[in-house]
């Protein structure tokens, strides 16, 4: 059983499709990676999951049970765009308040703010905290009635490195620390990367790919070669079995470690191949998030 299960998930607006035939799948206990340019679906997605939008297609389930139950949303917590507070009350009236429409214990608001090193604003207004702390207060607000599944939307957007920093270890807590299933998006794949044990990429509101973070970044080790025959150095290197790389644009894109690429040279010259250029392959990731949603296949 998943955590939370996703098919064929479709929603309009007119004539727009915002999300085409989605389909997602998040194991328990894992921090999931959603990763889009801005207008691509996370949100509308996200927002589809906690409950936020009703009229859509298809089916969507959280551990097994339909997200229309009236007992799911004590699995999930949310923080989806920016933290909603009154801005005239602190932060312990605001988490006092919403610990009473959860139905949970005065107790545990105090729990959660230590989490997250609340306490010394327990009596500064909303509206008076830095974006970092109002999204910390987001992040203790998902914890109070402990969901299994924690919800985030771009919850680093729009923060110092130091803010991004300690949001990126709370999360990484929250999963390690209390076993969440954490489902977080973003448009920002060096972001991601940090964050998440998995990831998927959407586009135009559908899945273009899902992938294990650490196999993604391990594609990051990319070497281009220009050499003076590329269909004779393509074949060289399939004879010598070499099956991660790519010829495209003039150049091949070969994945190997730095002990393998040396003898890779080695072979290409005893074989008389003239070698042109060859460097590491910078921004990998990035480009490889840009040739997904350019609807190039690449082989992983």
């Amino acid at each position: 059983m998943y955590a939370l299960e996703m098919v064929n998930v479709t929603k309009n607006y007119g004539k727009f499709k915002a999300l085409d035939n989605l389909n997602l799948k998040v194991k328990k206990g894992q921090i999931y990676g959603f990763l889009g340019k801005n207008g691509a679906g996370k949100t509308t997605t996200l927002k589809i999951i906690t409950g936020l939008i009703k009229n859509y297609q298809g089916s969507v389930k959280i551990f097994g049970e339909d997200l229309n139950s009236k007992n799911i949303f004590k699995y999930t917590g949310s923080l989806v765009e920016t933290p909603s507070f009154y801005s005239n009350l602190t932060v312990l009236e605001n988490l006092f308040l919403l610990s009473q429409y959860k139905n949970v214990e005065k107790s545990k608001i105090h729990k959660v703010m230590s989490y997250f090193d609340l306490k010394k604003y327990s009596k500064v207004k909303f509206s008076n905290l830095s974006l970092g702390n109002k999204q910390r207060v987001g992040l203790a607000n998902c914890l109070l009635h402990d969901p299994e599944i924690i919800i985030l939307d771009e919850p680093t957007n729009g923060l110092d490195p130091e803010g991004i920093n300690e949001i990126r270890n709370f999360i990484k807590k929250l999963s390690k620390d209390f076993g969440k299933t954490i489902l977080i998006s973003s448009h920002l794949l060096s972001e991601i990367q940090q964050i998440a044990d998995f990831l998927s990429i959407i586009h135009d509101g559908q899945i273009k790919e899902e992938i294990e973070t650490q196999k993604l970044i391990s594609k990051s080790n990319s070497y281009l070669l220009k050499t003076n025959d590329l269909h004779k150095t393509s074949s060289i290197l399939n004879d010598i079995k070499i099956k991660n790389f790519i010829s495209e644009n003039k150049k091949i894109s070969v994945n190997s470690d730095e002990e393998s690429i040396s003898n890779i040279i080695k072979i290409l010259i005893e074989k008389n191949i003239k070698i042109y250029e060859f460097f590491k392959e910078e921004n990998y990731l990035e480009n490889h998030f840009l040739k997904i949603i350019r609807n190039n296949s690449i082989d992983l």
